[in-house]
């Protein structure tokens, strides 16, 4: 990534020291959470996982509604509680673990209940995912916008945007290499658990970014 000594003079004194190491901690947790995105698609995956357990067809239209608008429409209520709170990074890890949690529900639903009851719970974890996706949203860019120099953000998103690319190929040929269509529900809980797995490390990697202090 192209050095912006211009753009680094413009953020924190504490900060400048560490825009290399905070810009690939943003790469690789934007590039862990697109892989986890890309294993909990709700227009690709859920579902064809809702079809695998039996859920009714009704409830399958719910799942992009509730996808979208959970991650939207509360963060008009969230921002004012987010702009109180001095190390934004802390919202985004918050977001991204309880992401990993909703997920790692939606693969115990999946390998133990079927039919309605799993239908309704796994939407249940979808909004709660999708709140989840509310706080790392809210804070994400503005934690970019304090660790990393206005110049270099376009280069990272850039390298977000090719990383979220070849993983959607690569998670793609991978499934079907590994089964397509006639993998089982035990099998897409794995699936999902790894999700899971992906946003823990998301929060893991963005702990170690410095951030100035918020006042």
């Amino acid at each position: 990534m192209k050095r912006n000594h211009e753009g680094e003079a413009q953020l924190a004194s504490e900060v400048r020291p560490h825009v290399a190491s905070n810009g690939m901690r943003i790469v690789s947790a934007n590039a862990l959470q697109s892989s986890g995105d890309q294993m909990v698609n709700a227009s690709t995956v859920l579902p064809w996982l809702f079809a695998t357990l039996g859920v009714p067809a009704a409830l399958t239209g719910l799942l992009v509604p509730i996808r979208e608008a959970g991650s939207m429409l509360p963060q008009a209520f969230i921002t004012p509680l987010v702009l109180r709170i001095r190390y934004r990074k802390w919202v985004f890890i918050a977001g991204a673990l309880i992401q990993a949690s909703a997920v790692g529900a939606m693969a115990l639903i999946a390998a133990l209940a079927e039919g309605l009851t799993a239908g309704i719970s796994i939407l249940v974890a979808l909004l709660v995912f999708s709140l989840g996706r509310c706080f790392s949203s809210i804070s994400s860019k503005d934690v970019q916008g304090r660790t990393v120099p206005k110049g270099e953000r376009g280069q990272l998103n850039g390298l977000a945007t090719t990383a979220a690319g070849f993983v959607a190929i690569t998670l793609g040929l991978g499934i079907r290499v590994f089964g397509g269509q006639e993998l089982s529900n035990v099998q897409l809980a794995w699936f999902l658990a790894i999700g899971a797995a992906l946003w823990v490390g998301v929060s893991l990697v963005y702990i170690g970014i410095r951030e100035p202090r918020q006042t």
